[in-house]
């Protein structure tokens, strides 16, 4: 849940191989006033969520991450 919305394509899912270079990206805008699901399968050993604020400053900010095997 967040107050405002993100920056252009500022909610990201990255991965990588070896830790060091996360090449698999998925991306979306989060938008404040329908919320945002962002999901995708995990092809690397490592995984992050990346959230990027837009222009205006939080009230409010929560993120949640799950990890479902497969």
């Amino acid at each position: 849940a967040s107050s405002h919305d993100s920056a252009a394509n500022g909610l990201k899912i990255q991965q990588s191989m070896h830790n060091s270079n996360y090449d698999i990206v998925k991306q979306a805008s989060y938008t404040s006033s329908s919320g945002q699901v962002l999901s995708d399968d995990i092809q690397g050993f490592v995984a992050r969520v990346q959230y990027t604020n837009g222009a205006t400053a939080q009230n409010t900010f929560r993120m949640y991450t799950m990890l479902f095997p497969t």
